[in-house]
Order: structure tokens, then C-alpha cells, then sequence
């Protein structure tokens, strides 16, 4: 028989602050994870939860062990590795002064940031990286 696994008791105050995250967080993930917190809170047991969020039983493991040992901050998203950035901010603010110049000639400043930076990509990857800016 599966060994049952449940978040200890949490305060009034844990619990406000787990509904307002599962009510208006703005990453899914991190609703999910308040969601799990709350369930498991009230009794229900892993395989439950497992059911109702549609996640690995491992993952919701991870979650509560996350929570049991970090609190609230445990439940966002850890920090991810991931490719460097191609420009930097002054490379994005040097692009979106030469679009100012010329708002309908994307290509022809995506090729004097070009020759500028010495540095190349594609049009989807700057759109990208002004939308991120």
C-alpha cells in the first residue's frame, strides 16, 4: 500500500495567500502548484490529486515537499538555464532607434544592426527580443 503524503497544517493566512495565488497568478503552473497545496491540505491524497490536476504523482510529490520546505516561494518556478541572449539591451534600444528612423523597413534595420553589432538572426528573434524589452 502506497504510503499517504499530505502538507501539514497551514495558517489562515497561508491559506489566503494560496487561494489569492491559485485565484490570480498569472503563470498556470504556479496556480497549479497553490491548487495541489490547498487539496492536500484539506486531506486529499496524492492519487486524488493526481486525478483531478491530470500530474505525475512524482510532480506532486516534489510540490509538497517543495512547499514543506521552502512555504509559499517553493511554488514558483525555479530559474532555468537556457541560451544567452544574441543582443544585449543596448543592441535592442541601437534597433529600436534605427525602426524609429524607419518604421516600415524592418530589414533594412535588421541589416545595419547587422553591421553594426556583427552579430546575426533571424526577424523572429528580434520581434522577440523588442517584445521583451
Amino acid at each position: 500500500m502506497a504510503r499517504l503524503k499530505f502538507v501539514k497544517s497551514i495558517s489562515e493566512e497561508i491559506k489566503e495567500q494560496l487561494n489569492e495565488m491559485y485565484a490570480r497568478h498569472p503563470n498556470f503552473r504556479v496556480r497549479q502548484r497553490a491548487h495541489a497545496i490547498l487539496l492536500s491540505s484539506k486531506g486529499y491524497p496524492i492519487a486524488k490529486l493526481q486525478d483531478i490536476l491530470e500530474v505525475d504523482r512524482d510532480t506532486i510529490s516534489i510540490w509538497l515537499d517543495r512547499f514543506e520546505r521552502q512555504g509559499i516561494v517553493g511554488l514558483e518556478d525555479m530559474p532555468r538555464s537556457g541560451r544567452t541572449p544574441i543582443y544585449t539591451d543596448e543592441d535592442i534600444t541601437l534597433f529600436k532607434e534605427l525602426i524609429d528612423k524607419e518604421p516600415r523597413q524592418l530589414k533594412k534595420a535588421q541589416a545595419m544592426l547587422q553591421q553594426a553589432t556583427h552579430k546575426t538572426s533571424c526577424t523572429e528573434t528580434l520581434k522577440r527580443a523588442l517584445k521583451k524589452n
